[in-house]
């Protein structure tokens, strides 16, 4: 019950027949008659699941931040392509660059959405981007970590509780071996004694 707890197997059909044979005394040599190497679980189930759902968070995130510079710039561009529009319409003796206009705004375009401003938005997500690669690739390696000594300590728990059921289930064999051979001879005893009774009876001097 205890390893089962631990690792999450307390739903086993096999952990759960073997244990109610031992504690109910019901088909208990039938349970034990099977070989715990092959029926007890062999798989784990895993560790540290707080820290897969993080991993799967934070790619997540970082895999929609990679799209959001993209966006963020082609949405500027047509902010700052409207405003264009808008400008040259009511200054069409001025020739301007759209890219001075995109920067400067000569009052039409927001400075939100000037290229200086749109372009360090950008870096600052890219090199959030970074950061959160770094940091997933750490929390990865040390979720790998903690999952091969999980899986270390499971294979010998799981060694271990399936050399104790064997050797319970041997001396359990040899118990019931010597109770058999007991109560043979005492049958053996009992009619050995009857038929010398019924000698004796029958014995006329």
């Amino acid at each position: 019950k205890s390893w089962a707890s631990e690792y999450g197997y307390l739903d086993d059909s096999y952990v759960q027949g073997i244990t109610n044979a031992l504690q109910s005394q019901r088909d208990r040599n039938s349970c034990l008659s099977l070989d715990p190497h092959q029926y007890l679980p062999n798989t784990p189930l895993g560790a540290g699941e707080l820290t897969r759902r993080l991993i799967l968070i934070i790619n997540a995130a970082r895999n929609s931040l990679v799209f959001l510079p993209v966006a963020l710039t082609w949405l500027a561009i047509s902010k700052a392509t409207n405003a264009f529009s808008v400008y040259t319409r009511s200054n069409t003796l001025n020739v301007i660059n759209f890219l001075d206009f995109w920067q400067n705004g000569y009052g039409v375009l927001d400075k939100k959405w000037s290229i200086g401003h749109i372009a360090t938005i950008d870096f600052q997500i890219i090199l959030l981007v970074i950061l959160i690669t770094i940091l997933n690739s750490i929390i990865s390696q040390r979720w790998q970590n903690q999952q091969l000594v999980y899986e270390k300590n499971f294979e010998i728990a799981r060694t271990k509780l399936c050399l104790e059921i064997s050797m319970h289930a041997h001396k359990s064999v040899l118990k019931n071996l010597k109770n058999f051979r007991t109560r043979a001879a005492e049958e053996m005893a009992l009619r050995v004694d009857a038929k010398t009774l019924r000698k004796l009876r029958s014995y006329e001097p």
